[in-house]
């Protein structure tokens, strides 16, 4: 076989996998430390319902699919409509330097070691290097989203203009959910 063909065809299943690893969050259950939604019930009719997304899910979307799941949450317990007494977003954030240059003799940290902002004594490690600061360096930021609602819900609307219909809510959204497959 025409070695060119093999690197091809070896390098097809590699981008395929490599791809599928970095998709954003599915609408699925959260389980053992992966992403998704859960739910809490605090008495008979108030839960709370988070959903947390990975790094390649944006806010957007995990606010969606935290609304799915509260409207489902509320149809499968047998309730109609639903409030949103509170909600609040986290933001999660991960910054990783690499400083991909070679450690250079800093004449401003005679005395010390120098590494980012923090300085030893010389005598700790025996040395006054340090990294300059025009090092090449790469900075990957990594942001996650987790949204958490504190939810109330009623068997009927109640007349009430606050309410959300759960039949509407998962009607509107349930073309723009992930959902994953079982």
């Amino acid at each position: 076989m025409n070695s060119k063909l093999t690197y091809k065809l070896l390098l097809i299943p590699i981008t395929f996998i490599a791809f599928a690893c970095q998709s954003p969050t599915k609408y699925k259950p959260k389980n053992n430390g992966e992403f998704g939604y859960s739910s809490k019930k605090l008495t008979e009719n108030k839960y709370r319902v988070s959903f947390e997304g990975n790094s390649d899910t944006d806010k957007a979307r995990v606010e969606k699919n935290l609304m799915y799941r509260i409207a489902e949450l509320t149809k499968k317990k047998g309730y109609s409509h639903f409030q949103i007494v509170s909600k609040d977003t986290d933001v999660m954030k991960n910054l990783d330097v690499n400083y991909t240059g070679n450690p250079v003799v800093n004449p401003y940290a005679t005395g010390f070691y120098s590494y980012s902002n923090y300085r030893y004594p010389y005598y700790a490690y025996g040395t006054n290097w340090a990294y300059a600061s025009t090092a090449p360096r790469t900075v990957n930021v990594e942001k996650r989203f987790e949204v958490v609602a504190y939810v109330v819900m009623y068997k009927d609307d109640e007349n009430d203009k606050n309410l959300q219909s759960a039949n509407e809510v998962m009607k509107n959204l349930k073309k723009e959910i992930n959902f994953a497959k079982n």
